[in-house]
């Protein structure tokens, strides 16, 4: 029996997605892992690299969950504010300032934060939901919107698309999939890069000591995840 690769149909999938989320999330592993910091504090340090001073900055992290992202954060901004639509993932991200709340209607007035950044959490939504969420990111963002989402390409996220019912709208994240995500809100230049050889709740604690430096070399191309970045600056009128 061949196993189909398309996503389940709109309405299966929403289901799918809120059953998942809404299940006991205890089996995931805290900010302080050692496979989880080889994966998220980098991302920390980019993201802070993309101000002038973090210390006086602000992100807002969607989809933030149990703060694997937030809490790096929290070290170098001088606010961060986690929002996620799970309850459960609220409760346990240790973060200062954390609510729970909708991507596609954030609670927020436009350009409110120097930042926006959204880490592994597009691939969950339907597409049109991803639009919204898209669109609204780049609203309350003054300076940059920031984007991570599995790459399809490489051969262990792809079979874990398949396998893996909740994750399989991973199957249509390709590079060009999430810079088209970003231009359809009126972006007119993206950057996406290959990167992150660490998958947070799976690999071992040892395991970013070996795979950090080869993110230094032509290694990288062989990455889990997509980081596509949208500067506020570089907007058409539209």
């Amino acid at each position: 029996m061949t196993r189909s690769t398309q996503s389940p149909p709109v309405g299966d999938q929403a289901l799918i997605q809120r059953e998942h989320w809404e299940h006991d999330q205890s089996e995931r592993r805290s900010p302080s892992h050692p496979a989880v910091r080889a994966l998220f504090e980098p991302r920390a340090e980019f993201i802070a690299s993309l101000v002038a001073d973090a210390a006086r900055a602000s992100v807002l992290d969607v989809g933030c969950g149990n703060g694997f992202l937030t809490v790096p954060l929290e070290a170098r901004f001088e606010r961060v504010v986690g929002v996620d639509y799970s309850p459960a993932m609220i409760a346990a991200n240790p973060a200062k300032e954390k609510l729970v709340g909708d991507a596609m209607a954030l609670p927020f007035a436009g350009k409110s934060f120097d930042v926006v950044v959204a880490s592994h959490l597009l691939h969950h939504l339907t597409a049109e939901d991803r639009a919204r969420s898209v669109r609204e990111m780049a609203r309350i963002a003054r300076r940059a919107v920031v984007l991570y989402e599995p790459n399809r390409y490489n051969p262990l996220m792809f079979l874990f698309g398949l396998l893996q019912k909740h994750e399989r709208m991973v199957l249509e994240f390709s590079p060009a999939h999430v810079r088209g995500l970003i231009r359809e809100t009126g972006f007119t230049t993206c950057s996406t890069r290959i990167e992150g050889l660490t998958t947070p709740n799976l690999c071992p604690a040892w395991w970013g000591r070996v795979t950090r430096p080869l993110e230094r070399t032509p290694l990288r191309v062989l990455g889990f995840y997509i980081r596509a970045v949208a500067t506020c600056g570089e907007r058409s009128a539209a």
